[in-house]
């Protein structure tokens, strides 16, 4: 009974957020991976924490991200963080794809063109 009580509240922190962040390509979102998503045994992978300021409950390293102005809470793979998650800022274009790259523990944004 336990584990039902956790998936719904699990589906209601998503459903809250849905308005921001797919879980799948949808119109009207684009996609937004890491660039260095390691994989590798004893590695941290990059993760996507807040989309717009709401946390998002996904330890993926890709998200759709509703078009527009978005503020991403991120950590970069192969860091850790002490206090809140770093965060920054792009603009993303419905249908477009994106990555984001992890330069001195720093994100960039950039949109992937014709892969």
């Amino acid at each position: 009974m336990k584990w039902i009580c956790a998936v719904a509240i699990g589906l209601l922190a998503i459903t809250g957020c849905s308005s921001l962040v797919a879980d799948a390509p949808s119109p009207g979102y684009a996609s937004l991976e890491f660039a260095d998503a390691r994989t590798g045994r004893g590695s941290i992978p990059g993760t996507f924490h807040s989309v717009g300021g709401l946390d998002i409950p996904t330890t993926s390293s890709a998200i759709y991200v509703k078009a527009g102005w978005r503020r991403i809470g991120y950590t970069c793979p192969d860091h850790l963080t002490m206090d809140r998650p770093p965060t920054t800022t792009a603009v993303f274009e419905a249908g477009a794809s994106y990555r984001l790259k992890c330069v001195a523990s720093e994100a960039v944004i950039e949109r992937i063109d014709g892969e």
